[in-house]
């Protein structure tokens, strides 16, 4: 496998996509997990203690749920915590996608048919996993709008279903997360990264990464560019953010668009870290 390979300038590797409703029960295998990797369990697992021990600094999550995996109502906590000890993991990424929210405005507060189940994830997860395990978030692009200053941040159309899913998880479980990794695409154009990073920041007072990913985006037509990286790394360092994220390592870019290792690369020198040389992944 070749996730014992990435460079020290990683701080945090997140596996995905890991069924919420699995019926893992235990053992090093990928049975009832839902997780497609071309290696079998045991070569991953292995991979894994390469990379701790040859990066120790280095986080390695498990992402739950995602576009493909939304049964949430069914969550199996234990499971996935059983899954996280026994592959030495540094704990979970929730990746909350589903297929809508239909939030409202009810008394300039906002309220959706997802609170609910989106705030039992975050605690049960958490119950599952007590400190020091990592929690981490995959914040929607849009799910920090609709209040304050972002009532009507852009952009407002009806394809935007998840516009402020976000907000009462964060109110009310917010505290039980470690750590938010802001989808900071599939927005379209008119989307612009740094108010959504500057909604979440008011709304969640812990880390956060800035995520891009790699061209064609799954909806929007927005592209990035390395321009686009200089900016946003500049914002980033300008508001002490806790650094940037990339979906994902291993996708193959759009041609003329810059790849994970080109974005990595130059992520890694703005920032000003160590070993930008080294490529993200080696193809």
């Amino acid at each position: 496998s070749k996730l014992g390979k990435f460079p020290k300038y990683v701080t945090h590797l997140f596996l995905a996509f890991m069924q919420p409703d699995t019926t893992y029960t235990g053992g090093v295998t990928f049975e009832g997990t839902g997780l497609r990797f071309a290696s079998d369990a045991t070569v991953v697992k292995d991979a894994i203690v390469l990379l701790k021990k040859k990066n120790p600094h280095t986080k390695v999550l498990i992402s739950v749920g995602g576009f493909m995996y939304n049964n949430w109502n069914d969550l199996n906590a234990t499971a996935i915590a059983n899954f996280v000890h026994n592959f030495g993991l540094d704990g979970v990424d929730i990746g909350y996608e589903p297929t809508s929210s239909n939030c409202k405005l009810v008394d300039a507060r906002t309220q959706c048919d997802t609170d609910w189940e989106y705030i039992y994830a975050i605690k049960a997860l958490r119950a599952a996993l007590p400190r020091p395990y990592i929690l981490a978030n995959a914040a929607m692009n849009v799910g920090a709008y609709g209040e304050d200053i972002w009532t009507h941040a852009r952009p407002t159309d009806f394809r935007q279903f998840r516009r402020g899913m976000a907000l009462n998880p964060l109110r009310i479980a917010g505290k039980d997360l470690d750590l938010l990794v802001l989808v900071a695409y599939d927005a379209g154009i008119l989307f612009s990264s740094q108010i959504a990073l500057n909604a979440y920041s008011h709304y969640f007072k812990g880390d956060i990464l800035l995520g891009v990913q790699v061209a064609p985006e799954s909806w929007g037509h927005h592209e990035i560019t390395l321009s686009e990286i200089d900016i946003l790394t500049n914002y980033i360092k300008h508001k002490g953010t806790a650094g940037m994220a990339i979906f994902s390592a291993y996708k193959r870019p759009y041609p003329g668009t810059p790849s994970a290792n080109r974005i990595s690369a130059q992520v890694c020198q703005n920032l000003k870290l160590r070993d930008c040389d080294l490529p993200l992944v080696p193809w």
